[in-house]
């Protein structure tokens, strides 16, 4: 719907909502929200110019995300818009792993995940998650850098795609397509994630540099 503006005496241009986030403040942004209620050690933010993601333990009866409480969230901004990321995962253990999701009862995401070989993006697919099915693994290949851009797009009617860059500069598509689709009292949330696969032991982290949204 659109409205007119109120006659305030000046002309401003169009806001919108916060979205992108250049983690340039010793505070979260007010567009981000967590998956369940916060732990002040998930995140730490500075003025360093990135926001660090611990990477907490994932739950013990851990099926799919929909368990995760230390998922960082936004709500969708549009029907059609490109979430674009920079990060870097400094690992201690094999199989921790960042990742940029479409989170919902449906979810998809693209992850760097430590291997013993190195590194490789997986995607990922959950279907009814709420029902605890299980995650499948659409697709996985080898990287050889732990800093990385990775993105999704979203077309009108929740269709989204996911693609990375070593550069920041030339994409490329990997994974299949994936209708988003609504969380229940969440709604449809974009954001980041950070996971350390076991229950115990050493922990890394990663350090987002940026997360950007454009038309």
């Amino acid at each position: 719907l659109t409205y007119k503006k109120p006659n305030v005496g000046k002309t401003y241009s169009i806001e919108t909502p916060a979205e992108s986030d250049e983690f340039n403040d010793d505070k979260l942004g007010l567009q981000w929200q967590w998956h369940a209620n916060p732990k002040h050690y998930w995140a730490m933010s500075s003025r360093l110019g990135f926001l660090r993601l611990n990477a907490e333990f994932i739950p013990q009866d851990f099926v799919n995300l929909w368990s995760v409480p230390n998922l960082l969230l936004q709500k969708t901004p549009a029907d059609e818009f490109t979430a674009t990321t920079k990060l870097l995962l400094q690992s201690e253990t094999i199989g921790e792993k960042v990742g940029l999701v479409m989170m919902g009862v449906d979810y998809s995401s693209l992850s760097l995940v430590k291997t013993t070989a190195g590194f490789e993006l997986q995607q990922i697919l959950c279907l009814d998650s709420e029902k605890q099915t299980a995650e499948k693994l659409i697709v996985k290949k080898e990287i050889s850098k732990n800093e990385i851009f990775l993105r999704m797009q979203m077309k009108n009617k929740g269709l989204c795609t996911f693609s990375y860059s070593i550069d920041g500069r030339e994409f490329t598509a990997i994974g299949e397509s994936f209708t988003a689709r609504q969380g229940k009292w969440i709604g449809t949330k974009v954001g980041l994630f950070c996971l350390n696969p076991l229950q115990a032991g050493p922990r890394g982290h990663a350090d987002i540099d940026w997360f950007k949204v454009d038309k």
